[in-house]
């Protein structure tokens, strides 16, 4: 006899909704979250300095070796954590425990080296997660740090797929923090450079 897989599933369905068993819900995990002005204006400019350090590399697309133009198009410089980075790390860690106590997920800790993406002319970043395969797949909490001014270039918006951002400030020293499942993208800067700091917070699999 032939197993109605979809009846199946609706009658354990009913029978939890019965015994109360479905857990409570949380509607932060579908949305980001924004605060204004939480880096100074000599804070971005140091973030900036700090990654300078570092030889730029083309943006990829995940964790793939080649750069995919079709889905980026952007530069970036990776900032480590060293004696003089310290205190960048130390703000961020405080950022994303702050922010946690919406979310409420299990955190490691910052087990990768920080972004400055930078977005010229033309540049963009089209719909994606910041979850991926191997280490990409344990990434929790994403951060986004807008280092230009908003008056230094047009487009290269920070767009998510089911939350309107019309609303999230584009303001120098703005924090962005949002589920690293969400999906989102960075519309085509049409004048000037965007500049961001960007980074991933880990944490155990999701179950």
């Amino acid at each position: 006899r032939q197993t109605n897989f979809f009846s199946r599933l609706t009658e354990t369905t009913v029978k939890n909704r019965k015994r109360k068993t479905h857990p409570a819900g949380n509607n932060y995990v579908s949305q980001p979250s924004a605060q204004a002005n939480v880096f100074s204006r000599k804070e971005c400019a140091e973030i900036i300095r700090l990654s300078e350090f570092c030889k730029e590399q083309e943006g990829m697309a995940g964790n793939k070796p080649k750069v995919i133009r079709l889905t980026r198009d952007s530069r970036i410089r990776r900032i480590s954590l060293t004696p003089e980075s310290k205190w960048l790390f130390d703000k961020l860690k405080a950022i994303v425990i702050a922010a946690n106590k919406y979310y409420n997920f299990k955190l490691g800790s910052l087990t990768e080296s920080l972004q400055v993406a930078s977005y010229t002319d033309g540049g963009f970043y089209d719909w994606h997660i910041d979850i991926g395969e191997n280490e990409m797949s344990t990434r929790k909490l994403s951060i986004s740090v807008q280092l230009s001014e908003q008056s230094d270039y047009d487009g290269g918006d920070l767009e998510f797929l089911s939350f309107d951002t019309r609303h999230i400030s584009k303001e120098l020293g703005t924090v962005i923090v949002f589920p690293s499942f969400l999906s989102h993208r960075v519309t085509p800067v049409t004048r000037g450079t965007r500049r961001s700091l960007v980074l991933w917070f880990h944490g155990p699999a999701f179950q």
